[in-house]
């Protein structure tokens, strides 16, 4: 696939079209270090600017979301990222923790390295996104689109 023709979320925002940017081929090394079973794995920088290292293994849901640009001027159709979310549900011992992945409207790759970590259920409750599946080779799917 030639690179002009590589899947970006500005060409389809959509959660499918998110889908599909995290399968194509330029997402290859982002899936290798967030395939399961360990997960995300690495150190990554928090929202507070502080480095946390995630060791990988402990037990991670996988959310996609289209990313509306906010700031600045407004649009009627501002430009659309897409962002994968690894939610860390935690336990009586452990606050929750989310992973956020994104991409931008123009690029063809999620970059792990402005990836964000967020803790506490504040930041982290998932709402109106849908589950993703990934697979053994870090690949995403969505479930079937429920009847009408």
């Amino acid at each position: 696939m030639a690179a002009e023709d590589a899947p970006r979320p500005g060409r389809d925002p959509s959660v499918a079209g998110c889908v599909a940017v995290w399968n194509a081929p330029a997402n290859a090394e982002v899936r290798r270090a967030t395939a399961p079973p360990a997960g995300p794995r690495g150190t990554f920088t928090t929202v507070h600017r502080d480095r946390e290292t995630l060791p990988g293994g402990a037990p991670y849901e996988v959310y996609v979301g289209v990313l509306i640009a906010s700031g600045g001027t407004t649009t009627p159709d501002p430009p659309r990222g897409c962002a994968v979310f690894f939610r860390y549900p935690g336990d009586a011992a452990t606050p929750p923790m989310m992973l956020t992945v994104a991409c931008g409207p123009d690029e063809t790759a999620y970059d792990l390295e402005r990836a964000r970590v967020y803790h506490g259920v504040e930041n982290t409750e998932v709402t109106g996104l849908p589950r993703a599946t990934q697979n053994a080779d870090g690949t995403l799917s969505l479930p079937p689109p429920a009847p009408l």
